[in-house]
This record gives C-alpha cells, sequence and structure tokens, in this order.
C-alpha cells in the first residue's frame, strides 16, 4: 500500500492523525463510518462523502476503512474498490 498508493500508514508505529502535527502512538481503536457500501459483480464498493477532499487525504481514510473490512470479512483486499463522491450527490 506505501509503495503503490505514496502515503505511510505507519512510522515505527506511530501515525499523523488529522489536527496533529507530529506522529503519535498508534491507537488501539480507531472510528468512522462508510457511507455507502454495496457489493456488484463479486467486488466489495466503498464509497464516502467528502465535500473537502482536495484539503482532506481521504484516500487514506478509504483504505483504512477496506484494510479494517477486508480483516473483519476475510475477503482479499485486492475484493474493494474505493470512491470518492461530493457531497452533493445523489444516489438512486
Amino acid at each position: 500500500m506505501e509503495n503503490i498508493l505514496k502515503f505511510k500508514i505507519s512510522d515505527d508505529g506511530k501515525i499523523l492523525l488529522k489536527g496533529k502535527k507530529t506522529p503519535t502512538d498508534l491507537p488501539k481503536l480507531l472510528t468512522g463510518h462508510i457511507d455507502f457500501v454495496q457489493i456488484r459483480n463479486g467486488q466489495v464498493h466503498l464509497l464516502d462523502y467528502k465535500p473537502n477532499a482536495a484539503k482532506e487525504k481521504p484516500i487514506e481514510q478509504l483504505t483504512w476503512y477496506a484494510l479494517a473490512l477486508s480483516r473483519l470479512t476475510g475477503l482479499r483486499l485486492f475484493e474493494f474498490k474505493c470512491a470518492l463522491a461530493p457531497l452533493d450527490i445523489k444516489l438512486i
């Protein structure tokens, strides 16, 4: 993940949390919610609404979601597809 997506998940057990200037110990529990999950064509699609995607690091958050679901379900990470959507999009 770090080589392909060009970001670090952990640096010696420390991560940089949003709003912090220095890395902190990797928390035992991360919380969040996935806006939309769909199983289609044998793949799990994760969709996250991000009105400020240009200012945030949404790819990292989606990667955490995929990693967590992969571990919980036993599905391979390869079977997850992640996408961002602007807040004003409407799904039917």
